[in-house]
């Protein structure tokens, strides 16, 4: 079933992106894979046809489902490389389309898993093996060695930032919910829905 085209004088991608998971900007292009493209955004929660300086765009919104998203993900595959495509999340512009094409394939593997968790959970590396790893242990004394043993596995809630386990720091001011929310913002997929920081905990010490 297609979304009713809407017509626009100004589109307001900001305020757009407030009301849905996250909002996508592209031009009318001459490019062969333009109608493909519009097709694609027809299927999604909201379309609408307007301007942005003068020049005509489209803003597709994206509901929190697994058929937007896969939808989503292939119409940001068509034109991510578009001059002129954006993507809002929160009423914030991401940096990269190829950072959100990253999050909604993520998101759409888990929602074809019996249980997401299954999918988007990682346990990390013990520190110790993080540091055979990267034969980092070879210049250890013992008791550098020892104090590295002593720190806990995390079960990271989010399968693409549980790469970034180094962020963690004991002391800091902010909980460790809370700096995994930041390292999440940092790389672009703090918007996923099956996103939850305050699920990580230490499993093992």
């Amino acid at each position: 079933m297609s979304t009713a085209l809407q017509h626009t004088s100004e589109l307001e991608p900001i305020t757009a992106s407030l009301d849905c998971m996250i909002a996508i900007v592209f031009p009318r292009s001459t490019s062969k894979s333009f109608p493909l493209a519009l097709r694609l955004a027809q299927g999604l929660l909201r379309l609408e046809k307007g301007t942005i300086g003068g020049k005509t765009y489209y803003l597709a919104c994206i509901a929190n489902v697994k058929k937007d998203a896969l939808i989503a993900k292939a119409l940001l595959e068509y034109t991510a490389g578009w001059k002129g495509t954006r993507v809002f999340v929160s009423g914030n512009e991401c940096p990269s389309a190829f950072k959100v094409i990253r999050v909604l394939d993520c998101y759409s593997q888990a929602m074809h898993c019996k249980d997401p968790k299954a999918h988007c959970y990682v346990i990390d590396d013990h520190p110790v093996i993080r540091a055979m790893k990267s034969m980092a242990a070879l210049n250890m004394d013992g008791d550098t060695f020892e104090s590295l043993r002593k720190q806990p596995q995390y079960l990271y809630p989010c399968r693409l930032i549980a790469i970034y386990n180094n962020v963690l720091q004991e002391g800091h001011p902010s909980s460790i919910p809370d700096q995994i929310q930041a390292t999440a913002v940092r790389h672009s997929c703090h918007w996923c829905p099956l996103f939850e920081p305050h699920r990580i905990k230490a499993v093992r010490t």
